[in-house]
């Protein structure tokens, strides 16, 4: 740690920040409405029945899922931070301590990181020439995400967050991820993401690092 303490009545400080942020601009993609009309366009040129009849494209221009999957998912990052810190001492012994708590989510849904952080150090003056130090750090990071079907290859707990949300823009535009009474759809190999997020069981890494040092002068 950098920071020590100094000679002086005892101080405590307490720091709060929180920050938000949003996508500037989310592409747009064709919707069901376009997407079956296109389709059945295409098939018409090359001599196919059509893959949508006249009822389903009239429900598909009232009834336009497409962005469903990604409004269930996505959400904007959010970062809030806490910092404590205590410090004083003596023209002997002073001392510094701090405390900090960060708690941040991700763009998808059930992603999230928090980490706590304390740092401390002791500064002693045996004698005029002769002083010692004592520093301490811990820190522990959690991961907790979701677990999916990644491409046919299996279930991956460290997911590639920034295709996910990009990709449940154009995710199954003719279909939304869940029935009427709540349950998910099975489109097939493809898998549901929003199942897969809501449901996929939660994978979490945690990660601790502890340091000390200390010396005599």
């Amino acid at each position: 740690t950098t920071k020590t303490g100094k000679a002086g009545k005892f101080k405590l400080t307490y720091g709060y920040s929180y920050t938000s942020d949003k996508p500037s601009k989310i592409p747009q993609y064709v919707g069901a409405k376009d997407m079956v009309n296109l389709e059945n366009y295409m098939r018409a040129g090359v001599g196919l029945p059509a893959a949508y009849d006249p009822q389903e494209v009239a429900f598909f221009q009232k009834n336009d899922p497409a962005l469903a999957w990604h409004s269930l998912t996505a959400r904007n990052p959010v970062l809030n931070k806490h910092v404590l810190t205590a410090s004083g001492g003596t023209e002997k012994v002073k001392y510094f301590i701090s405390g900090s708590y960060f708690d941040q989510t991700a763009a998808v849904e059930n992603v999230d990181f928090k980490r706590y952080n304390i740092r401390s150090n002791l500064n002693v003056d045996f004698t005029k020439d002769f002083s010692g130090f004592i520093n301490m750090e811990y820190n522990q990071g959690n991961n907790e995400r979701f677990s999916y079907w990644n491409g046919g290859v299996g279930f991956s707990v460290d997911p590639d967050l920034g295709s996910i949300w990009g990709r449940t823009l154009y995710y199954l535009p003719n279909a939304r991820p869940e029935t009427s009474d709540g349950k998910f759809i099975n489109p097939g190999w493809i898998g549901n993401l929003v199942g897969f997020i809501e449901q996929g069981g939660t994978e979490t890494q945690t990660r601790r690092n502890l340091n000390t040092l200390f010396g005599l002068n």
